[in-house]
């Protein structure tokens, strides 16, 4: 029994564990993936927005820049966020499974 009953500990602590990891890594990764996303959005945007604004006006490029920027920044934000939240999550998992495992 004794051996049964550590073993279902284990599998509870690690039950445990995932559930914080996936918890905090979606919470870091979106987080992280926002402010990425967002840094290279505005960085295409102004340049796309100039190069287009160069050759068909100024209004027109801050509008196709924008338009650009918001794409690509939702795009590189949700892989940023996802890689970011699996790899944080899967470290916190870890580490709270093993110290609820532990009987802290």
């Amino acid at each position: 029994t004794m051996a049964i009953s550590n073993e279902d500990s284990n599998i509870h602590a690690n039950d445990v564990g995932d559930a914080v990891g996936i918890d905090v890594g979606s919470s870091v990764g979106l987080r992280v993936g926002s402010i990425v996303g967002s840094f290279v959005g505005s960085g295409v945007g102004s340049l796309v927005g100039s190069s287009v604004g160069s050759t068909v006006g100024s209004a027109e490029g801050d509008l196709v820049g924008s338009f650009v920027g918001s794409l690509v920044g939702s795009f590189v934000g949700s892989i940023v966020g996802s890689g970011v939240g699996s790899l944080v999550g899967s470290l916190v998992g870890s580490d709270v499974g093993s110290l609820v495992g532990s009987g802290v």
